[in-house]
């Protein structure tokens, strides 16, 4: 007994050690299904580009995965709609005795839905557009992020630029009011002018709180969608376009927004039929066979079961009519999108074209800093009175800032337009300059 007692024990510590392992692989199995995004983390590991950066966003940007996971779900769906009923099986028996006989009865029957109208075809069809809506969801999200990015970026490098001219203002600034402060005795316009120079110091300290306050936000924001921080190199900031490009005709708007309103459409159309389909009734159909006892005989029968509900009292009418302005609903939905996207590119093209128009007009901001260098050198010869320093200063500094603000309107107009005739994500328009 105890030799056999020990010999259970063993086999049963073998059995648990199995059904840990059997857990683990299963639970690290689970895991890994229920967390694919974790593998893919390593496609934003190594980032030395700005096509790097958008690939990354458009993998790992939060309102991308719930579209995708939203995607994904609706993919299962044509495959729950094209399911068929299983058959029904139903057995009875019954025992008792006439006449001193034993009476025994058996009936067995198999029954299968045999669905009419075109019930099946509709909710397949019905699937396929709620698929074909979440593809369009994701293409639409893909759009944003893509245009959020592009932003974002430019104005990384915008930010950039605006700091370095702020910190060469108050740098000059500062150099000169210290030249008055060595001095002992100021002249009252001496005197007026280091205060004009402490209060533009103030100024544009101010504006560079302003700015750092916006640069903290965007590296926030990189990071959350990066998992790292932008690092300052300038093969990370699109340059400014000097050569803008020409916007060829488009036969047909093919934007995130159509595709929604054509699978809207289409969703419609599939409910519509789907309630035409309901007022037909299904039939229930399937063979029977009968077994019965009465003392020495048996006796054997075989049979047809037919089921057809009457539709007597509905022929879901209201629902047809329902669905039927449903359906008339997303049908002018889609026509009114397909409008207004025309008239949309229509205008991001006429917005492009002067907003381009009046970016080639400005002046180069290379020649502007030539200038404000000659006229610094002027007033420290004495020959420029101090505001005209300080509005020299400070009228850089608006340019700057108007031309970037130009920049980002042509730039938001440009993709738009790339969206709406769907080659936003065509990597050959994704140069250094974005």
């Amino acid at each position: 007994m105890w030799a056999r007692e020990l010999w259970l024990r063993g086999w049963h510590m073998k059995y648990l050690k199995i059904g840990l392992l059997l857990s683990l692989l299963t639970n690290h199995s689970i895991s890994a299904e229920e967390n694919p995004s974790a593998a893919d983390v390593s496609k934003c590991a190594s980032i030395s580009s700005t096509k790097d950066i958008v690939r990354c966003a458009l993998e790992r940007h939060p309102s991308i995965l719930r579209a995708m996971a939203e995607r994904d779900h609706a993919a299962k769906a044509e495959g729950k709609a094209s399911s068929i009923p299983n058959p029904e099986a139903s057995t009875t028996t019954t025992y008792g005795k006439s006449l001193g006989d034993k009476l025994w009865t058996f009936e067995a029957s198999l029954d299968q839905k045999v669905e009419i109208g075109g019930k099946r075809s509709s909710r397949i069809k019905l699937a396929q557009s709620e698929n074909e809506l979440a593809e369009g969801s994701l293409k639409k999200a893909q759009e944003e992020v893509f245009l959020e990015m592009v932003h974002s970026l430019n104005r990384h490098r915008q930010i950039h630029e605006e700091m370095e001219l702020i910190n060469e203002a108050v740098s000059a600034f500062q150099r000169v009011k210290a030249i008055y402060e060595k001095r002992g005795r100021l002249s009252a316009e001496q005197k007026v002018s280091s205060d004009l120079f402490e209060l533009s110091i103030g100024e544009h300290r101010l504006r560079r709180a302003k700015i750092q306050g916006e640069k903290d936000a965007l590296s926030r924001h990189f990071e959350l969608i990066l998992g790292q921080n932008l690092p300052e190199d300038e093969k990370f900031m699109p340059k400014f376009r000097k050569s803008w490009p020409e916007i060829a005709p488009a036969n047909e708007v093919k934007s995130g927004e159509i595709q929604i309103a054509t699978a809207q459409f289409k969703a419609a159309e599939a409910e519509w039929k789907a309630q035409k389909a309901e007022s037909y009734p299904d039939i229930t159909i399937g063979p029977v066979f009968e077994w019965e006892r009465e003392g020495p005989t048996d006796v054997y029968r075989y049979g047809l079961n037919l089921s057809l509900p009457l539709p007597l009292w509905n022929w879901n009418r209201s629902g047809r009519a329902y669905a039927e302005r449903g359906k008339i609903a997303a049908e002018r939905h889609l026509e009114f999108t397909k409008k207004e996207a025309q008239s949309e590119r229509q205008q991001h093209i006429d917005k492009y074209k002067a907003l381009v128009g009046a970016l080639a007009q400005a002046p180069d901001l290379k020649n502007l800093e030539t200038k404000h260098r000659r006229i610094e050198t002027l007033f420290e010869q004495g020959l420029v009175s101090t505001s005209l320093f300080i509005e020299a200063h400070r009228q850089i500094q608006e340019f700057t800032e108007s031309r970037n603000e130009q920049e980002h309107e042509a730039n938001d107009a440009l993709w738009k337009i790339y969206a709406l005739d769907g080659r936003m994500f065509e990597e050959e328009l994704w140069n250094s300059n974005f």
